[in-house]
């Protein structure tokens, strides 16, 4: 892979970046947090092209209030065929999980970024590909992002399961026999409540 100092001075480089929020509430807000990861890329590539000729921001592709635990995301898959296509030399992010929160999806990735020659950057956790250790360091991170996230699920299951157990709706659409009346309150459908009734009665007996 190309060093980002000596071999480059002489050429622009192409910075693509890329950004992504889980929620589309993240997206919705004055400052969003979109916002704030585009604002880091841009300013990333304006210090670094201090030291270059130029670092060009050519494209900041973005996936609004998707997850990063797969790659099927329209922006990501975008910035992939621009890297396949030999347009990019170089791929900033704000964070590495904004780019993938899968290990394995992540190496793939990052195959396809060597192959096509190009470097990789988190401006907040200042990864550099172009050495060994920070190679080793990206693959460290990136297995501990996909650890926050299997953790985030797992907790998630739990307390479904949890609210579950009490017996509390937990949404998918109505329960059996309930209905929305005028309001969309939800109430007992008439027709139904003499089954409930049974049901309730047999279980009590059980």
């Amino acid at each position: 892979m190309a060093s980002l100092t000596a071999e480059t001075k002489q050429k622009t480089l192409r910075a693509w970046g890329y950004v992504r929020c889980s929620t589309d509430d993240q997206a919705r807000s004055d400052f969003s947090t979109l916002d704030a990861q585009r604002e880091a890329i841009e300013h990333y590539a304006e210090r670094r092209s201090r030291d270059c000729v130029e670092w060009k921001i050519v494209q900041v592709l973005c996936d609004e209030g998707l997850s990063g635990k797969d790659s099927k995301r329209p922006g990501l898959q975008t910035l992939m065929r621009a890297v396949d296509n030999g347009e990019v030399d170089v791929v900033i992010v704000y964070r590495l999980d904004r780019i993938s929160r899968s290990s394995a999806d992540f190496v793939q990735m990052w195959e396809r970024f060597q192959s096509a020659n190009v470097n990789f950057v988190a401006t907040d956790q200042d990864f550099d590909t172009t050495t060994p250790m920070g190679r080793a360091m990206l693959m460290i991170a990136m297995v501990f992002a996909q650890l926050e996230r299997e953790t985030i699920v797992e907790k998630i299951q739990h307390k479904m399961h949890a609210s579950v157990a009490r017996g509390l709706f937990m949404g998918g659409g109505l329960p059996f026999g309930v209905m929305l009346d005028a309001d969309r309150s939800r109430v007992a459908h008439p027709e139904y409540v003499p089954i409930i009734r049974e049901a309730y009665r047999i279980a009590d007996q059980r």
